[in-house]
């Protein structure tokens, strides 16, 4: 029963962790983990980007702190994040931005 307990535990953080794609992001809950891989394609002003995978395109905000070393990127970043679903709108709260 202890080591059951032990697994489950254990999935449900790696779970967390997984890393998804913009298509599945969208289909999140709100306040749900979220990590994706890609490029940023635009920005849009106000800490606000374009961000896009193969699967789709997806708006990101990104703190003040991050904000102008992205600004011209234009190779692959992880980031780490959550899910910010308001109506019909879904973007991804940035927590992490990561240069790959």
């Amino acid at each position: 029963m202890k080591k059951w307990v032990l697994a489950s535990l254990l999935s449900l953080f790696s779970v967390s962790a997984m890393a998804h794609t913009v298509s599945q992001a969208k289909h999140m809950r709100d306040n749900q983990d979220v990590t994706l891989t890609g490029k940023i394609v635009k920005y849009l002003g106000d800490e606000n980007y374009l961000f896009k995978d193969n699967t789709g395109q997806i708006v990101i905000e990104v703190d003040d702190d991050d904000d102008e070393r992205l600004r011209h990127y234009t190779g692959t970043v992880t980031l780490v994040g959550e899910i910010d679903r308001n109506d019909s709108r879904v973007k991804i709260d940035v927590d992490s931005v990561r240069k790959r």
